[in-house]
């Protein structure tokens, strides 16, 4: 194609070349957000509670955790936690979080709670446990964990390959109180046992 003459090439903004290149060929956002974190318009990460950080990678309390085993664990088998001092009583007031988590994307997170050792002494009316132990991540959300026996919950298991397991205790408690015993599992997901999600 031979081309005479001067030749006219139309202008455009980014707006109209945004508006004119189909929705499928719009450059996307690269980003990948972790633990439960939301991409955003602007294509950085909301971060879900918890947890901070460019990609949500961060436990965003960790300077408050007030025992020395709290912070993130990395999942290769079977494992325990628990606080630094268990089987003794744990210190009045405990802030502490667990993020159980695995590299592997293709893996769940199970835990069998033990025993709780949460203060269920002398509660508040309307209270189900003067500690509030949670979790977050799990497959079947359960809020917080009452002690008081209303429910009997004894395992958890993780939505996908992390499990945040956050404990606060009642700083106003006369009771002494170890805090949770944990036994934790990685399992693998079998391939067909979850449906195909387009």
């Amino acid at each position: 194609m031979i081309l005479l003459g001067r030749a006219i090439r139309p202008t455009c903004t980014k707006s109209t070349l945004v508006s004119q290149i189909p929705p499928y060929l719009v450059e996307k956002c690269t980003i990948e957000c972790k633990h439960g974190g939301l991409v955003q318009d602007d294509c950085s990460c909301k971060c879900g509670y918890g947890f901070s950080g460019k990609r949500c990678e961060l436990l965003a309390k960790e300077a408050s955790f007030s025992d020395k085993s709290c912070g993130v664990i990395d999942v290769l088998g079977d494992g325990i936690v628990s606080l630094s001092t268990y089987p003794e009583p744990r210190s009045k007031t405990t802030f502490c979080q667990w993020l159980l988590q695995s590299d592997d994307p293709w893996t769940y997170i199970e835990v069998n709670i033990e025993r709780l050792g949460l203060d269920g002494e002398d509660m508040r009316p309307g209270s189900h446990c003067n500690d509030f132990f949670t979790a977050f991540g799990e497959e079947e959300q359960v809020g917080p964990i009452p002690c008081d026996g209303s429910r009997n919950v004894t395992k958890l298991r993780s939505k996908t390959n992390w499990l945040l397991l956050e404990l606060r205790s009642d700083p106003y408690s006369d009771t002494e109180v170890t805090g949770p015993l944990l036994r934790y599992g990685i399992k693998r997901i079998q391939p067909g046992s979850y449906p195909l999600v387009l």
